[in-house]
């Protein structure tokens, strides 16, 4: 996967739209546009600006993380987990590790 597809992914899983995106990043929409379409790279301190705005990982949108790299459906369970309470979120560890025996 891209980064544009990377980008646009988490936009779509946290439902943030690229006008959104570009406001918190302080760009023109076409700037962020052209950054999905792949008409032009972010450079090292706007990659990090987006990184930060979107609450993953530069590694996470290069793909350049020494782990395995996250499905559709993954990404959805670690946004969603993300936006849990803490105590939601002892549950959902505590849930995690019955289902894992």
């Amino acid at each position: 996967m891209s980064l544009g597809e990377r980008i646009q992914q988490t936009l779509d899983l946290k439902k943030i739209s690229q006008t959104e995106l570009a406001r918190r990043l302080k760009i023109p929409l076409s700037t962020l546009n052209g950054y999905v379409q792949e008409r032009y790279m972010p450079d090292c301190f706007k990659l990090k600006e987006i990184a930060n705005a979107l609450d993953v990982s530069a590694d996470f949108l290069l793909e350049i993380s020494s782990s395995e790299v996250l499905n559709e459906e993954e990404v959805a369970l670690v946004v969603k987990y993300r936006g849990l309470s803490e105590e939601k979120k002892k549950v959902g560890l505590e849930y995690f590790r019955f289902l894992g025996g």
